[in-house]
C-alpha cells in the first residue's frame, strides 16, 4: 500500500499526523485469540499497533478453506516494512507511523525510507 491510499482524516475529520518512531518490543499471544502487537514509540510518546483478531474468535487458529490467513498477513507485512526477516529482528528498527494524535491510535505503519505502508483498517475492511 503507498501512502495516498491511506486516509487523511480520523473518524471525526480530524487530521493524522506521521511520526517517526522505533519499534520498543513484538508480541504475539493467543489468550482469547491470536493477535500480536508491535510496539512503537514516537515523539509524542508511545503505542501498540495490533491487537486484531488474527485467528478464529474461539480460540482455535484453523482458517477455514479460502479465509483469509491473518495472522500470517499480519506479520509478514509487519516485518517488510519494519526491514526485518525475523519478527525478534523487529524491536529496535526504524518505522514511521501514521496517527491520530495524542490519545489516538496507529492508523498505519510504513517504512522509514520507503513509500511502503500497512493499514489493517483500511485493507482489512
Amino acid at each position: 500500500m503507498k501512502f495516498a491510499d491511506l486516509p487523511a482524516t480520523d473518524k471525526r475529520g480530524r487530521p493524522l499526523q506521521i511520526s517517526n518512531a522505533s519499534i520498543d518490543s513484538v508480541s504475539i499471544s493467543n489468550e482469547r485469540c491470536l493477535s500480536a502487537w508491535v510496539h512503537v514509540r514516537f515523539d509524542s510518546g508511545g503505542c501498540g499497533f495490533g491487537g486484531f483478531v488474527l485467528g478464529n474468535p474461539d480460540g482455535s487458529n484453523i482458517t477455514p478453506p479460502l479465509a483469509p490467513n491473518y495472522c500470517a498477513e499480519f506479520i509478514a507485512r509487519c516485518l517488510k516494512v519494519g526491514g526485518s526477516e525475523t519478527w525478534e529482528g523487529l524491536e529496535g528498527k526504524p518505522i514511521r507511523v501514521l496517527h491520530e494524535g495524542l490519545g489516538g491510535g496507529i492508523i498505519a505503519v510504513g517504512h522509514f525510507l520507503k513509500d511502503e505502508w500497512f493499514s489493517p483498517r483500511v485493507e482489512w475492511q
